[in-house]
């Protein structure tokens, strides 16, 4: 190969930009600030002032606009997920909160007045976004309690790395993460939490399990099935659009047949297959007062409580029979890419994980190589590559976009080829 590109991935720089092209779910959790300050919480008003978000740019899409019906319902439900999820999480007795995601949200805030250590994890963008905001509502004397770090929820040597430093049980909180996984994303962020579980012991709180089925019994119950199907319709678009994630569902998520009891069977499945069990906790036996509820008439509140004493969040923990992990897989090769031109193909030999933290890296070492040498076609020699994530798979795409000769994967390792295939990207991509 001749013109040779600097092959040391980690001098390509990444920026705000990068890191959002290749994952941008993280504005949806801007969505979830804006409602918390929506439904009263001055914390979450304060966050989302010295962030500079507004309204406008938080909560529409580029093409459909949150109207004040879907508001209502949709502020309902992210507060009953806040709340209930701080409700379950002090009543899990652990010291350290681990919520992964964190967002933007003032959990953090909450959790140290209640006297816990809190580590929030989340995208490096978003962290890198949030952080001081939230740091600036928590008292002086309390900062220690408090740490934030940059991960992808499918790589446990990120994982690993940031909650080193932890000691006694933990309880892991997930709101607004698995609904944008794909199916092996969800399996290897079980895989992670059954790890982290069985080195530091505690529980993992999901508030996300039921949610589209809680959501749409709420909106039922405030709107009724007249209009309830419109505007769900154009809710869901409007975070699709944000997030830039198409939610699909995956084995972490019930409500996908129609009948929770099947898919509450099917879930307890998987989680046994990942050595974990789960424990549905009903919504309406731990849910605090609501600021929300006070927007409804006698009638909707009742509604809306009748229809949360049927839907759940989990609490997860490990299975007797839990395999031990092999201490091999904890921290896996890092990423390195060996690149050069072939006249107009870029040829590339990727090693290691090709996720979130560090798509971005290569998604800029491309950008650098067709503006630099009229790429037109891309060919990738994947025998080093371990696992991609949806972040790897979108460069993947915006690698399609733009070359005219498309993308080419040689070499790909059987487990590669699965997430693949599962993602439908082996209909998208050329394979040599």
């Amino acid at each position: 190969m001749d013109n040779f590109i600097k092959s040391d991935i980690d001098s390509i720089k990444t920026d705000r930009g990068l890191q959002e092209r290749t994952n941008p779910v993280f504005n949806t959790a801007k969505m979830t600030l804006d409602l918390l300050g929506y439904a009263g919480d001055k914390t979450a008003a304060a966050i989302s002032e010295q962030l500079g978000l507004t309204h406008d740019e938080t909560m529409n899409s580029k093409t459909v606009k949150g109207i004040e019906t879907d508001m209502l319902v949709n502020s309902l439900v992210n507060e009953t997920r806040f709340r209930t999820t701080h409700e379950l999480a002090l009543a899990s007795g652990c010291k350290t909160i681990i919520d992964l995601p964190c967002g933007y949200t003032p959990h953090a805030v909450y959790y140290i007045e209640a006297g816990r250590k809190f580590i929030g994890l989340d995208l490096p963008a978003a962290i890198e976004e949030a952080e001081s905001a939230i740091r600036s509502q928590i008292p002086e004397d309390k900062q220690k309690d408090a740490a934030f770090f940059g991960v992808d929820a499918t790589n446990l040597a990120s994982l690993e790395s940031a909650i080193s430093g932890v000691t006694g049980e933990v309880c892991i909180t997930t709101e607004g993460l698995t609904m944008y996984f794909t199916e092996p994303e969800a399996e290897a962020l079980c895989d992670n939490v059954c790890h982290i579980l069985k080195k530091y012991g505690g529980c993992w709180i999901n508030a996300d399990i039921e949610v589209s089925v809680q959501h749409l019994s709420t909106l039922r119950a405030v709107l009724g099935d007249e209009i309830m199907k419109r505007i769900r319709q154009a809710s869901q678009k409007r975070v699709e659009e944000k997030s830039g994630f198409k939610i699909t569902g995956n084995s972490l998520l019930c409500g996908k047949s129609g009948d929770i009891k099947k898919d509450t069977e099917k879930l307890r499945s998987f989680l046994a297959a990942h050595g974990l069990k789960g424990e549905r906790m009903i919504i309406s036996e731990y849910m605090p007062q609501l600021a929300s509820l006070s927007r409804l008439s006698g009638e909707q509140q009742q509604k809306v409580r009748d229809a949360l004493s049927r839907y759940a969040f989990w609490k997860i923990t490990l299975t007797d029979e839990a395999a031990e992990l092999d201490a091999g897989e904890v921290f896996q090769k890092g990423f390195d890419v060996k690149a050069g031109i072939a006249g107009s193909v870029l040829k590339l030999k990727l090693t290691g994980r090709a996720d979130s933290m560090t798509a971005p890296r290569l998604l800029g070492l491309f950008e650098k190589a067709i503006a630099e040498n009229g790429i037109k076609a891309v060919e990738i020699d994947c025998s080093g590559l371990e696992y991609i994530s949806s972040a790897g798979l979108r460069v993947l795409i915006i690698m399609k976009k733009k070359c005219e000769h498309g993308v080419t994967m040689n070499n790909v390792r059987p487990a590669v080829n699965d997430i693949l295939d599962q993602t439908g990207f082996d209909r998208l991509i050329n394979f040599g």
